[in-house]
């Protein structure tokens, strides 16, 4: 089933059901679980928070944001952040006050060292 560690109800689930996920990969520190999920080594810097059935996701590298009300739509489909503006701007307010709270670090642009 799923991890062991973290409690995986709705991963687990879908393996319950007969979902199998050949070419997963997950990065605990720093990729979304629905695309890593979709493609494999989709890693993109970026943040996500949980609230009661919402999921905000925030993309460090170009500050998109997405939106997704987990009750109704578990594969984070259906971006909802621009028909709920305020929904969006509620759970971002969260997220920065938590950011900050915690001092947690962030990107600070491009490494000059890196190319593909």
């Amino acid at each position: 089933m799923g991890s062991t560690y973290y409690e995986t109800p709705n991963i687990d689930r879908l393996a319950a059901s007969g979902m199998v996920f050949p070419s997963a990969y997950a990065c605990p520190n720093c990729a979304r679980s629905a695309c890593t999920l979709r493609v494999p080594m989709c890693v993109a810097p970026g943040a996500a928070l949980r609230h009661k059935a919402w999921k905000l996701i925030e993309f460090f590298e170009d500050g998109r944001l997405e939106l997704y009300n987990l009750e109704t739509d578990i594969g984070e489909r259906v971006n909802q952040a621009s028909a709920l503006p305020e929904k969006t701007r509620e759970l971002h307010v969260l997220m920065l006050q938590w950011r900050e709270a915690v001092g947690a670090p962030m990107p600070l642009g491009e490494n000059p060292l890196y190319g593909p």
